[in-house]
């Protein structure tokens, strides 16, 4: 059986497609909040990441 660490890293190599913004920046909040993340700590994190809200909010 493989370690989580070995299972998440296959994943992140091998299957995760960098189309979406959410697949990476939920899997930063998961390991930065120790694997657990609120609904708002969520989309505040997809909002910062956000071009065209940033770009919005800019002008």
């Amino acid at each position: 059986m493989t370690s989580a660490y070995e299972s998440l890293k296959e994943y992140l190599s091998n299957r995760m497609r960098m189309s979406h913004i959410y697949q990476p920046v939920m899997i930063r909040q998961i390991l930065l909040n120790g694997d657990q993340i609120t609904r708002r700590e969520a989309a505040q994190a997809f909002l910062a990441e956000d071009q065209s809200q940033i770009e919005y909010y800019e002008k």
